[in-house]
């Protein structure tokens, strides 16, 4: 089948008009990004399995560190000394591969002096950055309150002293993440934020209420499924930064995000460290799990006002495309 110069003009015309319009502006395009920022936007912006290998390796390898300190102290011994001289072999083999693994683009002859940035956010959108980064805590406070409580409670509250069975009920909420992660890749930011946050909350009160009737399986259960919620939700909150924030500053607020989620993840070990000195442990879960459903919550509630209106604009965009395709066909 033959085609006219006139045809494959106008048809060359209608793809340039129609990127000019919808096309994805790639972050790394922009001056002034940083490495590091370029990093974390291809890690989370791919559609492909390399988000799936970003995702496992993640959230993956901060399970993955507990489970083999509790196979190692319970099975070869010497838990005091073997499960760390075994992480610094493992991250020297990881350096030793990636320095010898080849460069991918070309090294600038000068390169420009590194110095801290912060996100840059429009005004309008700053609350809603906010509400990203309190979700954030909230979610990976629950990381943190489950790995530094749960092997207290197993050997404590329970009578099981098995340092593999303390390694693998960490992973699983951190696995249950990764997961969670996986499956909602597709699903629109809301849902990921609705059943992320539902999901925390209602695991987080079946693991308060296994501290206080002690119970292993209600431990483990709760665990999982407020570990699930935190991925999908933390999902959620990363595609809000990313639609919030200009192409070339991308990565400085996904940083932001990911210092805020780091944040709220040490937050659980000192904050409870310090209020077990003056009230009983399980009145100190009790406490820090109202204040953290109460964040996440109210910045859940930020966040889906947020992500409805900002699926009003694409939907515009997409009858436009659509009605774009139909003229160009009609031509």
């Amino acid at each position: 089948m033959s085609s006219s110069p006139e045809f494959e003009a106008r048809l060359r015309r209608f793809f340039t008009r129609w990127y000019r319009e919808h096309g994805r502006d790639f972050p790394w395009r922009a001056a002034g990004t940083s490495p590091f920022g370029m990093l974390i936007v291809e890690m989370l912006l791919r559609q492909t399995r390399a988000e799936m290998v970003a995702t496992a390796a993640n959230l993956g390898g901060l399970g993955f560190g507990p489970l083999l300190a509790g196979f190692l102290a319970q099975y070869v011994g010497d838990p005091l000394r073997l499960p760390y001289l075994v992480a610094e072999a493992l991250m020297l083999v990881g350096a030793i591969s990636l320095a010898l693994a080849p460069e991918t683009v070309t090294r600038p002859g000068n390169r420009p002096a590194y110095r801290p940035r912060r996100a840059s956010v429009p005004v309008v959108s700053r609350s809603l950055f906010f509400a990203a980064g309190a979700a954030a805590a909230a979610e990976f406070a629950l990381f943190g309150l489950f790995t530094s409580l749960a092997p207290g409670v197993i050997a404590g509250l329970l009578h099981d002293r098995s340092h593999a069975l303390a390694g693998a009920a960490a992973f699983a909420v951190f696995g249950a993440a990764a997961l969670a992660q996986i499956v909602l890749s597709r699903a629109h930011v809301r849902r990921q934020l609705g059943l992320g946050l539902a999901g925390l909350i209602t695991g987080l009160a079946g693991v308060t209420l296994a501290i206080w009737h002690p119970s292993l399986w209600l431990l483990l259960a709760g665990g999982v499924v407020a570990g699930a919620g935190a991925g999908a939700a933390f999902r959620g909150s990363v595609a809000t930064v990313i639609a919030i924030t200009p192409p070339h500053a991308r990565g400085e607020g996904l940083a932001g995000l990911f210092l805020a989620a780091y944040t709220g993840l040490a937050v659980p070990v000192v904050g409870l460290g310090v209020a077990t000195q003056s009230v009983p442990a399980r009145d100190a879960v009790l406490g820090f799990a109202a204040a953290l459903a109460g964040v996440a919550a109210l910045a859940g509630w930020r966040l889906l006002q947020g992500a409805a209106a900002l699926a009003r604009p694409e939907r515009g965009q997409a009858r436009r495309g659509s009605r774009t395709a139909g003229a160009g066909r009609s031509t």
